[in-house]
């Protein structure tokens, strides 16, 4: 009978319902098998719990005899091979397992096979931070370094320069990064390549200020045939927004004429539903209009500003 009801009580009543014990389920429980069953599926000790809930009952239970299922129960649980399990696939410690000593010394030795060279060189040259559940493994630190410094190569330092990024602050302790980063933000800050830059439109590169006159001369050069072709783009865009902007302006006036055609006091049916579709044309045209000139007004001083600054770089 009691194994019956221990059952249906962990089924039924322990899902952190406490206050529904009766005297008669205080005084039924197996407590030895309750705190096995509790035990053996990693839940931890609920022993104060339940004897709070059966003192209310004035029925004082067994606290031993759960104590003593529940650790059982745990050490069953806490086996040498999920510690190992655990330890295999990175996982740390069951928080019921750290007692466990069989669980313990496995999950190590699980964590040392997961804690290879080979996933410190992985994680390092991925760039990833260290994994600290690995750091008290020499093989998986050695491999770190390692990786690391296969990802912070003379080649990886030319291209973050060759690019114009800035210095990869992680690499910035190997030579060899630091080498070819230098020999990479010298071709960037080339007099070649101030011509490219500006002709892209890049905004001129803060770490080429010392680059000299040559380099800015042709950055400027190539800046202004950026902004020569984009004011010609602007100047067609311009054209289309000004047809654009008379023909709705048109259009208003033509509403305006017909609302002042109207009868100003008719009390027609037809005379003022005309009059109301005619006003929300006039709104609607209007709100158009006004967006219009302002997208209009934006580009004649986009293109204003563009033109004062390729005078300036003429000058120069």
């Amino acid at each position: 009978m009691k194994k019956v009801l221990v059952l249906a009580i962990s089924l039924t009543l322990f899902g952190g319902c406490a206050g529904r014990w009766t005297k008669k389920t205080c005084e039924e429980t197996n407590f030895t098998q309750l705190g096995f069953q509790e035990g053996s599926s990693g839940q931890s000790s609920k022993v104060n719990s339940y004897n709070q809930s059966c003192f209310k009952n004035k029925v004082q239970i067994p606290m031993q005899d759960y104590k003593s299922g529940h650790q059982k129960g745990l050490a069953s649980f806490c086996s040498a091979s999920k510690g190992y399990t655990d330890g295999s696939k990175g996982n740390q410690m069951h928080n019921n397992c750290t007692s466990i000593d069989a669980y313990t010394s496995a999950h190590r030795k699980g964590l040392k096979t997961h804690c290879s060279t080979q996933k410190g060189v992985q994680d390092g040259f991925a760039m990833r931070s260290e994994v600290i559940l690995c750091t008290s493994f020499s093989a998986y630190t050695v491999g770190y370094k390692k990786g690391r410094k296969e990802y912070c190569t003379s080649e990886r330092g030319y291209e973050h320069g060759f690019t114009g990024k800035e210095k990869d602050s992680r690499c910035v302790v190997y030579s060899s990064y630091k080498t070819g980063y230098t020999k990479g933000q010298s071709y960037f800050c080339s007099p070649k390549n101030g011509i490219k830059l500006g002709e892209k439109g890049t905004a001129f590169p803060q770490k080429c200020e010392k680059a000299g006159a040559v380099f800015t001369r042709n950055y400027n050069k190539g800046r202004t045939i950026f902004l020569t072709k984009t004011i010609k783009n602007k100047e067609s865009s311009i054209t289309f927004e000004r047809q654009n902007y008379e023909r709705v302006r048109d259009e208003l006036q033509d509403a305006q004429f017909e609302l002042g055609r109207l009868p100003k006091y008719s009390t027609d049916p037809d005379v003022e539903s005309n009059r109301s579709r005619i006003e929300s044309n006039i709104a609607t045209l209007r709100s158009r209009r006004d967006s219009q000139r302002q997208a209009l007004e934006a580009l004649e001083n986009e293109i204003y500003e563009m033109k004062n600054e390729v005078n300036k770089l003429r000058r120069n």
